[in-house]
């Protein structure tokens, strides 16, 4: 976990990039990227399970009903945190 952050904190651009392409914009853009892909997989998951049994998202299964919780929280908390992150991280 600390190895992908210390890797990501300039979106993974070099430190030393001439065009300044990394820092905490390019962090948070690497995050959301990140995020909307595992909320896109969370959501195949919820609706593959759906189909299988028959019924409709987010009923039977109590942790579907959390989906649009998961997906308006993560996604400001993971974008937020990764650029804390990234401004506040020495670059050696």
């Amino acid at each position: 976990h600390g190895s992908f952050l210390y890797s990501a904190m300039d979106g993974h651009y070099p430190p030393d990039d001439p065009s300044q392409r990394g820092g905490p914009k390019a962090a948070a853009a690497l995050a959301f990227n990140t995020y909307i892909n595992a909320v896109n997989l969370r959501l195949i998951a919820a609706l593959v399970g759906a189909w299988f049994q028959h019924r409709k998202v987010g009923t039977g299964e109590p942790m579907e009903e959390l989906i649009p919780l998961e997906i308006a929280c993560g996604l400001v908390l993971m974008t937020l945190w990764r650029a804390l992150h990234s401004s506040y991280t020495p670059r050696v």
